[in-house]
């Protein structure tokens, strides 16, 4: 055995092992402190990363498996709507009934009670909401607008998908000029009239009048200008045919300027202009544009002398068939432009609500609930206008409609329920798997308090041992005092 007194190699050599085991105490500390296994990417590099993609996932999940139970909630409010309206159905029926035989001698006074059950089962279906999305009035949507609703006009939009009228209702709007950043709008339906004013509309700031009593709403922008003609606009239902056509054609959209035919049956927006300039090489440059919002699409022709050819402008859905009379068309004098009309008819009026109910954005993780518009005067499930129990006649006609009309309800009821049953199911699946989602996190992630105690342990033994032994290295350089002395 060497005797040195420079160099304690075992001072060092304990001290290095008594380093590692106070690195591993404090490891085992970190995990019995935070309850994590990894705490830090260092700890477990592939785990942080497993770990990390399955939490998101499971938060998810988490939040999906809320959806749907809100979506039941939600669902479930609209079959309570649906049962009342089932309740007056079956007492329609009754009166009915009653008013069909003979026996009856006072029919006005069934029939006056028809009426105030009818005009409440259209109560019903306006006031059923969830929150403030109504479910028993079917979808609303603009089916027609007037010229002057445009941008241009600082008419930015119209909501009417909470409207409190019946699908096929005519509006008429009227607005005065923004001053001062102010302007003053006025919806009629023929019966009643609302007027709401508007603040803040400068610059890019836009305004929002709320028409209550209608259930619409119109954005405008800082372009407000008066509008007095041209206001119409009709609300119905979701889907149908919407036809569009030209007007408003200007005077040099002609065959005499090569401008053989406007096909506008796609067409996205609804005011444009033309602009032609003719080249040297038997070609012309076409240009669309939109006239609200100044965007323009172009294309060039070649061979204008030949055959007519269609100019497909892709951006707007509209074809311009051009013939080899195509002349110099400048639409600064307003002679270029031309108007597209819509017209909506026979839509379904069925509101389609849809529910994310998984953690990705899959067909599969999605479903989607169609109910249609249950007010009394509406064609989609009751279809109740117009009859009457005032007579004989009249009662035994009304009999057969209410028992279609409660066929229809029935049906519509069935295809609701078997809506929820459908999200319960697929909710219940979600919960399974974010249950097993969550365990596999925890395997990766969490802290074993056993195993980490038992470590802790163990680590802090060698650190009491090990401070006892390097007091004890540190003093066997002393030992070499006893050989000075001899």
């Amino acid at each position: 055995m060497a005797f040195r007194v420079n160099t304690n190699v075992s001072s060092l050599n304990t001290q290095r092992w008594l380093g590692i085991s106070g690195t591993s105490q404090s490891k085992a500390l970190e995990r019995l402190s935070s309850g994590y296994k990894i705490n830090k990417a260092s700890d477990d590099a592939a785990g942080v990363a497993i770990a990390t993609k399955l939490n998101v996932k499971s938060v998810s999940m988490t939040k999906s498996i809320d959806n749907g139970h809100q979506a039941l909630s939600m669902l479930q409010t609209a079959e309570g709507g649906m049962d009342q309206i089932s309740n007056i159905l079956t007492r329609l029926k009754e009166l009915a009934t009653q008013a069909a035989s003979d026996n009856t001698t006072d029919r006005t006074a069934l029939d006056n009670e028809r009426s105030y059950l009818e005009t409440e089962i259209s109560n019903i279906a306006q006031n059923t909401k969830y929150g403030t999305t109504s479910l028993l009035q079917g979808a609303k949507t603009l089916t027609s607008t007037g010229a002057s609703l445009t941008t241009a006009n600082g008419i930015v939009g119209i909501d009417v998908s909470n409207a409190s009228t019946s699908a096929g209702s005519t509006f008429t709007l009227t607005m005065t000029a923004a001053v001062a950043g102010a302007a003053t709008v006025t919806i009629t339906n023929g019966t009643s009239t609302e007027i709401v004013g508007v603040s803040g509309l400068t610059g890019f700031h836009q305004g929002t009048a709320n028409f209550s009593s209608f259930g619409i709403k119109v954005t405008l922008s800082s372009a407000a200008t008066a509008i007095a003609a041209g206001g119409g606009f009709t609300v119905g239902g979701s889907g149908g045919t919407t036809t569009r056509t030209v007007s408003n054609v200007g005077s040099d959209l002609s065959p005499a300027k090569g401008i053989v035919d406007i096909d506008v049956s796609n067409a996205t927006a609804a005011h444009f202009d033309v602009k032609v300039l003719i080249g040297s090489f038997d070609d012309a440059s076409v240009r669309l544009g939109n006239r609200d919002t100044g965007m323009s699409q172009v294309f060039v022709v070649s061979n204008v002398s030949g055959p007519d050819q269609v100019v497909d402008f892709t951006d707007y859905g509209v074809k311009i068939t051009v013939g080899a009379a195509l002349a110099h068309i400048d639409p600064a004098d307003g002679n270029a432009d031309f108007d597209v009309d819509s017209t909506t008819t026979g839509g379904s009026a069925a509101s389609s609500f849809d529910f994310q109910l998984g953690d990705t954005n899959a067909t599969s993780n999605q479903i989607s609930t169609g109910i249609k518009n249950f007010e009394y005067d509406s064609s989609d499930v009751l279809n109740l206008a117009g009859g009457s129990i005032a007579s004989k006649t009249g009662a035994q006609a009304y009999m057969t409609r209410i028992d279609t009309a409660i066929s229809n309800l029935t049906t519509e009821r069935g295809n609701l329920g078997a809506s929820m049953n459908q999200i319960s199911y697929h909710v219940a699946n979600v919960e399974t798997m974010n249950e097993n989602v969550k365990s596999s996190v925890s395997t990766i992630k969490d802290a074993d308090f056993a195993a980490e105690m038992a470590d802790f342990t163990k680590n802090q033994i060698l650190q009491q041992s090990g401070i006892a032994m390097l007091a004890q290295a540190n003093s066997m350089p002393q030992q070499i005092l006893s050989l000075l002395k001899g």
